[in-house]
C-alpha cells in the first residue's frame, strides 16, 4: 500500500498556517507520485487537450478554454481573457477572416500579442513553475479547510453523545491526517 511509507508523517490540520499547508501539499504530491496519479496541473492540461481536440479556429478554442475555466471554478483574477479576445479580434480584422489554429504565420502573430499582454501584466514564462506551485498550495489549503470542517463536525457529533459529555474536545490542528485518508 502506498501510505505505508508515511507511517511516521504527522500532519496538522490548520489551513491558516502556511507551513502546515506546504507540508500537506508536499506529502500529497509525494503520494500522487508514488501512486502514479496525475497532479492538478497535469489534470488541467489533459482536460484542455481533451476538450479542445479537433477545434480548428482560435475563437472557438479560446471560448472553450473560458468555459472550462468557469466549470472548474477557476477565476480570471487579472482579466486576461478579454485581452486575449481583443488580440484575436485584432488579428482576425487584419487577415479579414477567422483565424485557424493551423495558420502558423498568423497564430505566431497571435502568440506574440499574447506575449505582449503577459509582459504588460507582469507574467513571464519563467514564472510558470511558481504559478503551478501556488496552484498546488491553494488546492492543498482548500483540502485542509475541508478536512478541518469534517473533523470539527465529527467531533461535535461525538460530543453530543452522552458517553462523551465529560471529555474535552481535542484540538483539530493536532489531529493526524492519516486517520482521515
Amino acid at each position: 500500500m502506498v501510505f505505508e511509507m508515511f507511517v511516521n508523517v504527522e500532519i496538522n490540520i490548520d489551513p491558516d498556517d502556511p507551513a502546515t499547508v506546504s507540508q500537506y501539499a508536499q506529502v500529497m504530491r509525494t503520494v500522487r507520485e508514488k501512486a502514479d496519479l496525475v497532479s492538478d496541473s497535469q489534470r488541467i492540461k489533459y482536460t484542455i487537450e481533451t476538450f479542445t481536440k479537433g477545434i480548428h479556429d482560435a475563437r472557438t478554442y479560446l471560448n472553450t478554454l473560458q468555459q472550462l475555466r468557469i466549470k472548474s471554478g477557476l477565476i480570471d483574477h487579472i482579466g486576461i481573457e478579454p485581452l486575449m479576445m481583443e488580440a484575436l479580434e485584432k488579428i482576425e480584422k487584419d487577415i479579414k477572416k477567422p483565424l485557424l489554429r493551423s495558420d502558423k504565420k498568423n497564430m505566431a502573430t497571435l502568440m506574440a500579442e499574447f506575449d505582449k499582454i503577459n509582459a504588460k501584466l507582469g507574467i513571464r514564462k519563467e514564472d510558470l513553475p511558481k504559478i503551478k506551485q501556488e496552484l498546488e498550495f491553494e488546492i492543498a489549503k482548500s483540502e485542509l479547510t475541508e478536512l478541518k470542517k469534517e473533523c470539527v463536525e465529527a467531533m461535535e457529533t461525538q460530543l453530543k453523545r452522552e458517553e462523551f459529555q465529560d471529555e474535552e474536545m481535542p484540538d483539530v490542528r493536532k489531529q493526524d491526517i492519516r486517520n482521515f485518508l
